[in-house]
């Protein structure tokens, strides 16, 4: 997952403690319990759940031509 600076991490919650203007990214795992995560809290960007930077991240494009479709063998 996105790893976030030293400085940020005191501000990870558990999504059960966001408030609807902070980012809802899912940055850690809260190992104190198995299967809960950790949020950014970050302040969104206008009506994205997702914080600026997390929002770029989930609507990036693939560069281009990363992912080629197999040749067709011939006979």
């Amino acid at each position: 997952m996105d790893e976030l600076p030293i400085q940020n991490r005191f501000r990870l919650r558990p999504l059960t403690q966001l408030r609807p203007h902070q980012c809802k990214w899912p940055v850690s795992e809260d190992r104190a319990e198995v299967g809960h995560f950790l949020f950014c809290c970050r302040p969104v960007a206008g009506t994205s759940p997702y914080c600026t930077h997390h929002h770029q991240m989930a609507i990036a494009l693939p560069a281009k031509n990363t992912y080629r479709r197999p040749r067709l063998a011939r006979r």
